[in-house]
């Protein structure tokens, strides 16, 4: 299984080489951040249900982007069952580094294609597996966005998710995205919807910084993401704070 994720990684790399040699003379821009979630809700899957801090990076040189994402769990250790909780006493249970990149069609600009792989690593049960991503989106009303990801290893599956989205100002910055999605086997799952999700977000900024809450509802469109606490409807809230250079 190694072999076949480090495979699959050298061979993305080599692809995203040329879009980095391309975009070497663009300056790059950054931030870092750290969030705080009450859960940890992910493809209509509980996969943690205690509070989390969950902090990480962007670089962004162009159309290329290389992300860093991390969880680290602060509820209790011990059984998996069914909220996938500690196992072996480490809190440091997931880092993500994402490679993509990003290009509007020529045709026209408010169309894009973003397309990469995320290398994922659970500290805590030396588990690792890869995902190959692409999606389309409209940089118009709603912003819809269709993404596709594909795990060849240890998740074994297709997810798609659809994703509408919009923005506005009432004292401070306000966003509403809503998604669907679908999971073809992927994790061990059959075929099915996953999940409805509603996420409102208001930010404020000040200079470099940038404060966001959050607020995210999820309602189960299959009984395999049902939860024994939860019937159907399961949301957490949280609290971000990011600096941008």
């Amino acid at each position: 299984m190694k072999r076949t994720i480090l495979l699959s990684t050298a061979v993305l790399l080599s692809l995203f080489s040329v879009s980095i040699l391309a975009e070497a003379t663009n300056s790059i821009e950054a931030d870092v951040y750290v969030a705080c979630v009450s859960k940890y809700l992910s493809r209509g899957m509980v996969a943690y249900g205690h509070p989390a801090i969950q902090p990480g990076f962007d670089l962004t040189m162009g159309g290329l982007s290389l992300g860093f994402w991390s969880s680290i769990h602060l509820g209790p250790s011990g059984s998996a069952d069914p909220d996938r909780e500690l196992a072996n006493g480490n809190r440091f249970c997931e880092a993500d580094v994402t490679v993509s990149y990003e290009q509007s069609f020529p045709f026209c600009d408010k169309l894009s294609l973003n397309s990469g792989f995320t290398f994922y690593v659970f500290p805590n049960t030396d588990d690792q597996t890869v995902e190959i991503f692409s999606g389309i989106g409209w940089d118009g009303f709603l912003s819809p966005k269709l993404t596709v990801w594909h795990d060849p290893a240890l998740g074994n599956g297709t997810y798609i998710e659809a994703e509408i989205s919009r923005e506005w100002k009432l004292g401070l910055d306000w966003s509403a995205t809503l998604t669907a999605g679908y999971n073809y086997r992927q994790w061990g799952y059959d075929p099915s919807f996953t999940a409805a999700g509603l996420t409102i977000e208001p930010s404020y900024e000040f200079g470099h910084f940038t404060i966001t809450a959050k607020i995210f509802g999820q309602y189960a469109l299959n009984k395999q993401y049902f939860t024994k606490s939860v019937n159907g409807f399961d949301w957490y809230a949280g609290l971000s704070c990011q600096y941008d250079y």
